[in-house]
């Protein structure tokens, strides 16, 4: 049975721009979490669309919810206002294009908080029938999401996903004062390299705390935000930048070989039974497709991601840095 840990108050972070269709979608979801203490705070980032008016709308009648509008800055600046503005020390983080897995997500997270440094949870990608991008998006969640939850259940966190994470105000506000940079995105995963040398990173894997992102709507937006995260990657510990290197090689390989045999005319068995070994001898259990079709996505999403991971880091001499970070 889990200890019930005595938290005075969860703040609940949203930062918003442009985002009227995810609103409508799962803003209620967040509005409606089974916490008796919750502090919901949006932060608008001068959204172009009417996402503020949406707000608004859907929660003129709750009293525990903060709403903040600022010239748009990006997320970052948007994130910082939310902690800022935040009553409770205790605060937890998402994305508004996310839902939780269940109703009783947060106190999940809080009974595994220990009110210090930060707490990472795991954040999958829902699964989409007959999707190609999907099935990559599985494989991309599946590779690095098992294994920075395994490094972080080891005590060797190296990074997280801010779409499901917590973190203790005082140590956040400590360590940006001491460690302030002007990257565009990547502050979660230096907070988390940080809490993590003064073991104070700890990890969640209950499936009640998991929280369901959608997948990007195309494979150019899902390149763009490879290549923003591949930029905050480049101040990573070279022994972090390494081990990310290695987890990569052996799907590039297997997918440019797969590329050049099917040149050649032959048919790719080997690339499929890797696979086959890969999905079942992984690490972990987290994300596993349960029938023949999702295995045939899951594959197919493989070898697309060891194509396209190339172009992603070539993408980051020219991603625009100001641009809103989701």
């Amino acid at each position: 049975m889990e200890a019930e840990t005595e938290i005075e108050g969860v703040s609940l972070v949203l930062c918003i721009y442009n985002e009227a269709e995810h609103l409508k979608q799962y803003l209620e979801s967040w509005i409606s979490l089974d916490y008796p203490n919750l502090e919901l705070i949006l932060v608008d980032d001068g959204s172009e669309d009417n996402s503020l008016d949406i707000i608004h709308q859907l929660t003129k009648d709750h009293a525990h919810i903060q709403v903040h509008s600022i010239n748009h800055q990006g997320k970052k600046k948007a994130l910082e206002t939310g902690i800022q503005k935040a009553n409770f020390s205790c605060i937890a983080l998402t994305d508004i294009d996310c839902f939780p897995s269940s109703p009783q997500w947060l106190h999940v997270m809080a009974n595994h908080f220990n009110q210090r440094g930060c707490l990472i949870g795991f954040a999958p990608y829902h699964y989409e029938k007959h999707s190609l991008l999907n099935g990559l998006m599985q494989f991309d969640m599946k590779l690095l999401g098992e294994d920075y939850v395994k490094a972080a259940s080891q005590g060797k966190a190296y990074m997280g996903t801010g779409r499901n994470m917590m973190l203790w105000k005082p140590d956040y506000i400590k360590w940006k004062a001491k460690y302030s940079n002007k990257l565009a995105t990547g502050d979660d995963d230096l907070f988390i390299q940080y809490c993590a040398k003064n073991n104070q990173c700890d990890v969640v894997l209950d499936s009640r705390s998991w929280v369901y992102s959608s997948p990007p709507k195309s494979i150019i937006h899902y390149v763009q935000r490879k290549a923003r995260h591949q930029q905050s990657g480049r101040i990573y510990p070279l022994t972090t930048q390494v081990r990310l290197f290695l987890l990569i090689l052996p799907t590039m390989v297997y997918s440019w070989a797969l590329f050049f045999s099917f040149l050649n005319g032959l048919i790719p068995l080997i690339f499929m039974l890797s696979t086959l070994i890969h999905y079942l001898g992984s690490g972990g259990n987290l994300i596993r497709p349960r029938n023949t079709k999702k295995f045939l996505t899951f594959v197919l999403g493989r070898w697309c991601y060891g194509i396209i991971f190339p172009y992603s880091i070539l993408r980051t001499f020219w991603t625009d840095k100001r641009r809103w970070l989701g």
